[in-house]
């Protein structure tokens, strides 16, 4: 809606901590809109400028003899100004660095009293109105009124594990867990979460089973055992062998998902653990496309945008052009793209020449010979056929 123009906040007059609730709810989309190009970038772009800033900023400060600038010093907040322009900074590259999995590890997230969190949730119910319905799923304010609507810290504890982004504070989005079906007729509790290890429990509400698909925020690379199961006294764990649903073997990654299927009125535990690591780059590059904005059919010309959003070099980029029967009928290589570690986007376009849009898909490394931050922004469909 404009409120940032080039990078910059220009909607005035506002103070600089109100600036920063603009940031938060923007941050909010690296997961919703995960690996798409144009949010990454547009974090890049504020990034740059606000970097740029406090470099002046500290530059006239050291003509000054003063240090540079410190956000955690008791006189912080005295400057707004500097105060403020280095909260946006931080908060940025907190986002930027979280997607190529370079801040901190989060807290172990650990539900220790299943019936104290039950307690709460119904003192929640009790208390829940219009008013709150309102500000909470309506009106939701960014603002003063941010987490005023009772239960909204403890629902994503329960169904997602970690917390939201902090409003002040930058930290690293730290769900355990996502889930892709949004019917509140599946309760969910997530229990336990740590790189290796995930423990949830779901109560399908439904006279009929339901599928739903479990995406991991904090796991390491490795070779995991997945067992789902019936926990009929409700302490977390899967009753037995006769209670057993699935066992199986996966090999996962951050951000991979879960196909599950969960049965009508049965308490179902989930359990992922970790049984060997696999080694994984410090920096992969993330080459993506995004599939409104960078695909263009003029005549018999397909022109396209490719972009590198991870934090390492990507090589021998296969871009391939199929049609309906999965036949390659046009290709490109991109012999090389850099990092944005500078915070400049990194895009580059081709055109492929194609008749009478016979074309179904475009696909980035169709064979998975680059290993990437994100796998799951490398296809686009034609929508017009």
């Amino acid at each position: 809606i404009g409120i940032y123009k080039d990078g910059y906040c220009d909607v005035w007059p506002i103070d600089y901590l109100h600036v920063t609730d603009f940031i938060t709810s923007r941050g909010l989309l690296f997961p919703y809109a995960l690996g798409d190009p144009y949010v990454f970038e547009r974090e890049l772009k504020t990034a740059r400028v606000y970097s740029d800033l406090m470099k002046s900023n500290n530059a006239e400060r050291a003509k000054n003899g003063l240090p540079a600038y410190d956000l955690s010093s008791e006189l912080a907040r005295k400057d707004p100004k500097l105060w403020g322009e280095q909260t946006v900074l931080d908060y940025e590259l907190t986002q930027i660095h979280w997607y190529w999995g370079k801040t901190p590890e989060p807290k172990t997230h650990h539900i220790l009293d299943r019936k104290e969190i039950a307690r709460e949730m119904m003192n929640i119910a009790i208390k829940y109105d219009n008013t709150a319905e309102y500000n909470w799923t309506k009106a939701m304010r960014h603002t003063d009124k941010q987490g005023s609507a009772p239960g909204r810290r403890q629902l994503i504890t329960a169904a997602l594990g970690g917390k939201l982004p902090g409003r002040i504070e930058p930290h690293p989005h730290s769900m355990v867990v996502s889930w892709s079906n949004p019917d509140p007729d599946i309760a969910r509790l997530v229990s336990y979460g740590d790189p290796k290890t995930v423990k949830a429990n779901l109560y399908n509400f439904k006279p009929q089973p339901q599928d739903i698909s479990m995406r991991l925020w904090r796991i390491v690379k490795g070779e995991y055992l997945l067992t789902v199961g019936r926990d009929i006294d409700d302490d977390g764990e899967i009753d037995s062998t006769q209670g057993l649903l699935r066992n199986e073997k996966l090999t996962l990654d951050r951000f991979s998902t879960i196909d599950l299927t969960i049965p009508s009125n049965e308490n179902v535990a989930i359990h992922l653990t970790l049984t060997k690591s696999i080694n994984k780059p410090s920096s992969l590059p993330d080459i993506a496309i995004h599939p409104t904005k960078d695909i263009q059919q003029i005549d018999q010309k397909l022109i396209v945008s490719i972009h590198n959003i991870g934090n390492g070099v990507a090589e021998n980029i296969s871009v391939e052009v199929l049609d309906k029967n999965n036949q390659v009928i046009a290709q490109e290589v991109i012999s090389h793209m850099e990092a944005p570690e500078d915070l400049i986007p990194k895009v580059k376009q081709m055109e492929f020449e194609l008749k009478d849009n016979a074309w179904h898909k475009l696909v980035i490394d169709r064979k998975g010979l680059i290993e990437e931050v994100y796998e799951g922004n490398n296809v686009v469909f034609n929508s017009s056929n």
